[in-house]
């Protein structure tokens, strides 16, 4: 589902798997199979508009033996495993499936609609929307200098 307006139109558009959309009443009978938005890790793809939009994701994964070649590359299901906030924008945000189990640094591999590739690393800070959202919360906060913050002795690198 791309769009979602209970309140005006009282319509979902839901997005088929070649592209087109379909426009449905919200009171239709849909099930949800996942709500990426809230439960899949997305990543931030960088954006590349002249190479178009990604259409094509794929995972080196651990080196296999010497008989296969070395690395072995999984291409990733459209709409499975991955889902791209807006289709027909060239990068932005990614939805990972977490039964994926990516981990920070690990990388994939982008292929855009003009056939041209970029790479794309796993952040450090990769979770969904809720997990960045408590993270930050969490993050202690450093108290804000004041002009009055030397005059009174709480700063680290004052001299003496």
């Amino acid at each position: 589902m791309t769009r979602y307006d209970p309140k005006r139109t009282k319509t979902a558009t839901l997005r088929e798997a070649d592209g087109t959309a379909l426009e449905v009443s919200c009171d239709a009978p849909v099930t949800v199979i996942a709500n990426p938005g809230q439960d899949w890790p997305f990543i931030a793809a960088p954006l590349k508009p002249k190479w178009g939009p990604i259409v094509t994701l794929t995972r080196p994964t651990s080196p296999g033996t010497v008989a296969t070649g070395g690395m072995v590359i999984v291409t990733l299901t459209l709409y499975q495993d991955w889902l791209p906030s807006e289709p027909s924008r060239a990068g932005g945000s990614i939805f990972l499936n977490p039964a994926l189990g990516l981990q920070a640094a690990d990388y994939l591999l982008a292929t855009h609609s003009n056939g041209r590739a970029s790479s794309i690393v796993i952040p450090g800070h990769f979770g969904t929307v809720y997990q960045r959202q408590a993270r930050a919360a969490a993050s202690p906060k450093p108290d804000p200098r004041t002009a009055y913050t030397r005059l009174l002795g709480d700063d680290p690198f004052e001299d003496d």
